[in-house]
């Protein structure tokens, strides 16, 4: 056991944990930034839908706009 750990190169799996670190840290802030676009998104389309709600409500009252 002890001759398989002396062969490994530690400089190079710590560099190897490190990349795979960096890359699921990436991979956390594209999910995050993915969530957040869609929750503008989900944002954008309530207040369209309200504009248009009170759009009909003023046609409804002979309130052109």
């Amino acid at each position: 056991m002890r001759a398989a750990a002396d062969g490994i190169d530690r400089d190079a799996l710590s560099d190897l944990v490190y990349t795979l670190r960096e890359g699921r840290e990436a991979e956390e802030r594209d999910v995050a930034q993915e969530a957040a676009r869609e929750q503008e998104w989900v944002k954008e389309l309530a207040r369209q839908q309200e504009i248009e709600r009170q759009a009909e409500r003023d046609r409804g009252q002979g309130l052109e706009r």
